[in-house]
């Protein structure tokens, strides 16, 4: 099989630059985040990069599960807005990226929600609460030093409807901006600070973030960072826990096995995103291919559809690189 090369991430960073362009950044966040699980895998699906195959699927859920852990100052917090699990060819190389979104206009964010950072800066034993039965009381205690690999903010812009091919306001998509997003993490004086919280509050784009303290830090390019996740080269890795395990590998799986057994899903009246997640859970994978069906996709929901504690899981989109076929 071919090796994956820089021209193949490039090529796979255009097909998600054209689908990120199209998204209406003024909605909330829970219907941002409904349009891109149906917008990725439509535009997606299909395609051939590296002599891999895409497949794609996904499920919407809202604030679902919670979890609540020592230290917070409310009851609970949901664990994530998004969830992204790749595999390649029989689960190899699986990993897993879970994102907090959240819209903002300026870089340099320390996050309004105290509960929601602590847990993605610390992540302390936590208890599942107004999840399922089966997680209901539960804990986790993820211990990982590579922890940030797999869970960080995805930076949402708060005042722009469409992202638009200028210098700039798509970081990274050109070098000369990638080296002055780079610089950011250089920067020493609060002079630069403000310099460069204005630039990028004016060309606000597509950021993921580590959850340091009291800053959000590490600030990436989205649409560079899924890519390279789709490819195999960011997130985090995870296989099947063992017996008694609690930390990030039964977390995903408790994610995954709770969003499989969802009845139904917005995107697929095929029930794409729940074929999609029985590859992980151990189900039939038969019917995988049938994800590269767009014209079977659901409108997205719009704000008055989309009510808290709606349904069971997280929103997931799965991604599945295979060999193409021969026949």
């Amino acid at each position: 099989m071919k090796n994956i090369e820089f021209y193949d991430l490039i090529e796979l960073r255009s097909a998600l630059l054209s689908i990120f362009t199209n998204i209406n950044y003024g909605l909330k966040e829970p219907e941002i985040i409904a349009d891109l699980c149906k917008e990725i895998p439509d535009g997606l699906n299909g395609k051939i990069i590296a002599q891999r195959n895409i497949s794609s699927g996904s499920v919407f859920v809202h604030q679902q599960p919670k979890v609540h852990c020592d230290g917070f100052k409310g009851k609970c917090v949901e664990i994530g807005d998004l969830l992204l699990i790749r595999s390649e060819y029989e689960k190899q190389n699986c990993r897993a990226l879970l994102l907090q979104a959240k819209k903002t206009n300026n870089l340099f964010l320390t996050p309004d929600n105290h509960d929601q950072h602590l847990l993605y800066n610390e992540w302390p034993e936590f208890e599942y609460k107004k999840s399922t039965p089966s997680l209901n009381g539960k804990k986790r205690h993820i211990q990982d030093a590579d922890v940030y690999l797999g869970t960080k903010y995805l930076l949402l812009p708060g005042n722009k409807k469409r992202l638009c091919n200028t210098f700039g306001f798509i970081p990274f998509c050109d070098y000369e901006c990638y080296l002055r997003c780079k610089d950011i993490a250089e920067i020493k004086s609060e002079e630069e600070r403000i310099y460069f919280r204005r630039l990028y509050s004016h060309y606000m784009g597509l950021f993921s973030a580590i959850p340091t303290k009291p800053d959000l830090t590490n600030y990436q390019c989205f649409i560079n960072e899924l890519a390279c996740f789709i490819l195999g080269f960011a997130g985090k890795s995870f296989s099947t826990p063992e017996t008694g395990e609690n930390g990030w590998n039964q977390v995903i799986q408790d994610l995954i096995d709770v969003t499989a057994k969802r009845p139904t899903n917005y995107f697929g009246k095929n029930q794409r995103g729940k074929e999609m997640l029985s590859f992980f859970t151990g189900g039939n994978d038969n019917g995988t291919n049938s994800f590269v069906d767009n014209g079977n996709s659901e409108d997205v929901p719009d704000d008055n559809e989309i009510r808290d504690g709606e349904g069971e899981g997280i929103s997931v989109i799965v991604f599945r690189l295979e060999e193409p076929s021969r026949d």
